[in-house]
């Protein structure tokens, strides 16, 4: 997906693959997205309320998604909520997807979307946006002019061609850096990474920096994900790691000893580091996924840089 942008006019699909979001919030979505100058199509009776869990069946929530990346028309997917029940669909892309990929889309999410971005880039490669869904733009939790929602408009109108990320604190003791870190950046949700092992949609690891966040995971179990993905192998051939935020877990001060820990692993043979500012907190910078990224040295301070949609 060299070279990436959308214009006026073009559509935008708005999709509900997980939870379900407020009906009242779907026409201001309708609104955020057409202020952009793009049209937007949200499928009729999205959300389900006899439903107790999923905004709506397997199924629909399956048609609606596939709908969209065989949609000729469309450009962008841009996922309203996330939550849970992205990995059921998957029996249903794998039947109805075909082998040759369609005109390619651009998937906007992050959390529960982490399966579709590893689906999508396993199956045709494609790039994707780890980055807040649209019922938390219109809703208030992001800002609409803030760095986590702008850097995201700046993208898909190829108006921004690299971010370039807070500074990064380096938690292995390896020594410093004499060249940069150049690799894919992969990754997203720590737990939906680990719930892709051994599945069809498997996360592959190789080559590749390495960013893993979560939301409402404690540090033991952050750590029991964490011992899981090295002790099968993930973390041998991972060129670095970059852990974004662990939020509510139960406690900041133990999560970071479980990540020091883990950098200081004999087993992990490349670099790690921490950076604020990507996951489930108040700030949460987009990270464009199967895209170039740079890990480099620079008067001291580490900084991560990732070359966008134009790589």
């Amino acid at each position: 997906m060299k070279n990436f942008s959308v214009n006026p006019g073009d559509l935008v699909r708005a999709v509900a693959p997980a939870w379900k979001g407020t009906v009242e919030n779907l026409a201001l979505i309708k609104s955020y997205i057409e202020s952009l100058g793009l049209v937007v199509q949200i499928t009729d009776n999205i959300y389900d309320q006899n439903e107790p869990i999923y905004s709506n069946t397997d199924e629909f929530r399956a048609n609606d998604l596939i709908s969209a990346i065989l949609d000729e028309n469309c450009k962008v997917i841009w996922c309203i909520r996330g939550g849970g029940g992205c990995p059921r669909l998957f029996q249903y892309l794998d039947k109805a997807l075909p082998v040759q990929p369609p005109s390619p889309k651009l998937l906007i999410g992050y959390s529960e979307i982490t399966a579709l971005h590893i689906y999508l880039k396993r199956k045709y490669n494609w790039s994707t946006i780890h980055a807040p869904m649209l019922e938390a733009v219109v809703d208030g939790t992001y800002d609409q002019s803030s760095e986590s929602v702008v850097t995201i408009v700046d993208l898909l109108f190829n108006r921004l061609s690299t971010v370039v990320y807070p500074e990064l604190t380096r938690l292995d003791q390896g020594p410093p850096l004499e060249e940069s870190i150049k690799a894919p950046i992969l990754g997203g949700n720590l737990t939906l990474c680990q719930a892709s092992i051994g599945t069809s949609w498997e996360i592959n690891t190789d080559n590749c920096i390495l960013v893993l966040e979560d939301v409402w995971t404690d540090a033991f179990q952050v750590e029991r994900k964490l011992d899981h993905l090295k002790q099968i192998g993930k973390f041998q051939s991972v060129r670095a790691v970059v852990f974004g935020d662990f939020f509510d877990a139960d406690s900041q001060e133990l999560v970071r000893f479980v990540l020091q820990r883990f950098a200081t692993d004999a087993a992990i043979k490349c670099p790690v580091f921490v950076l604020q500012g990507i996951g489930h907190a108040e700030v949460n910078i987009p990270v464009p996924l199967n895209t170039e990224g740079e890990i480099s040295l620079s008067q001291g301070a580490y900084r991560l840089y990732d070359s966008g949609l134009g790589s």
